[in-house]
């Protein structure tokens, strides 16, 4: 619920703010490429994962403050994750594992912007952090042997769980 209202503040605040200023509204669409550093004991254990593909997608606001200068922010849903694949022989049987987690976030960047023109292009340079906020998540597992096989699929749960 403390997301929602955050959010909704921003959503609001960027609302009231376009009446005041010289702004841009659009719309931004991309293809993404994530990984994860995991680490247990100070060691990784993240060696095994691929990048995982995905999008981002959402509205987009500037506001220019001056000759050469803006604001950009945007509300951008994406997709990030990692997936695993091995196989080995063990004993002479054949075993297999894929594991892939798929993650969704609402991200919000706030970039400053810089503007200069050159000849009949201009180029802009942009700088700033970004918040991301986990909306949901899952993980799924299949492992098979030559005789055997299981598959489990569990939801990522967001937010401090002092049981876990």
């Amino acid at each position: 619920m403390n997301i929602l209202k955050r959010l909704l503040t921003v959503v609001l605040f960027t609302t009231f703010t376009s009446f005041l200023f010289a702004q841009t509204i659009g719309i931004k669409a991309g293809y993404t490429l994530s990984d994860l550093l995991l680490k247990e004991g100070g060691e990784s254990v993240s060696d095994e994962f691929d990048m995982r593909s995905g999008f981002h997608i959402g509205p987009t606001f500037e506001w220019r403050i001056g000759e050469g200068a803006g604001i950009e922010t945007a509300l951008l849903i994406t997709t990030k994750g990692v997936k695993t694949n091995e196989s080995e022989l063990f004993e002479g049987i054949a075993y297999s594992s894929k594991s892939k987690v798929n993650l969704w976030y609402l991200d919000i960047p706030v970039f400053g912007k810089l503007y200069a023109d050159v000849n009949k292009s201009r180029i802009y340079g942009m700088l700033g952090p970004y918040f991301g906020i986990g909306l949901s998540g899952k993980t799924k597992v299949e492992e098979k042997g030559d005789t055997e096989s299981f598959n489990e699929e569990w939801d990522i749960v967001w937010g401090p769980d002092e049981d876990d």
